[in-house]
């Protein structure tokens, strides 16, 4: 009984270690084998990914990498335009994917893309207290920079 719950065991734990990476292998032309290790990303895990300094952190460098092309742009009734990035990070704390997943105003999505990008390192993700490759998700509100103090009651409205 003992040796059947063994193998049993041992058969799931590597059934399990299967699941969450596979091995692909490929000959090119010249017959060179090529071995790529393909890893999943999670989409929920125990802990989020985070930014090194915090998530405000990083949104000050997009709204740095975007003030030219808001400037251009916002001018008149649009007063502010979200932009949903996905981002994917991988084990190691890298930016390994940037997608934009809404956008109301498609102006910056390239200045946004490209400061996510290089935003340096990030805190992955946590499954069991283990780091793996996650998706997250941030919602970047571009806001116009005027700001009027002396607003009476009914234009706050």
């Amino acid at each position: 009984m003992n040796l059947k719950t063994i193998l049993l065991s041992t058969i799931l734990l590597f059934g399990w270690a299967a699941h969450a990476q596979s091995v692909e292998e490929t000959v090119d032309a010249q017959g060179r084998k090529t071995r790529v290790v393909v890893e999943e990303a999670y989409r929920e895990v125990d802990v989020l990914a985070r930014y090194y300094g915090g998530y405000a952190n990083v949104l000050s460098k997009v709204d740095e990498a975007t003030k030219k092309c808001k400037k251009r742009k916002m001018r008149g009734k649009r007063k502010s335009a979200e932009v949903v990035v996905e981002l994917l990070i991988n084990r190691k704390g890298e930016v390994v994917e940037v997608n934009i997943i809404n956008a109301e105003a498609d102006f910056c999505n390239d200045a946004i893309v490209k400061s996510l990008q290089n935003s340096g390192k990030w805190i992955p993700g946590l499954i069991d207290n283990k780091p793996v490759n996650s998706y997250l998700q941030l919602t970047i509100n571009l806001q116009n920079s005027y700001n009027n103090n002396k607003m009476n009651a009914s234009s706050r409205l």
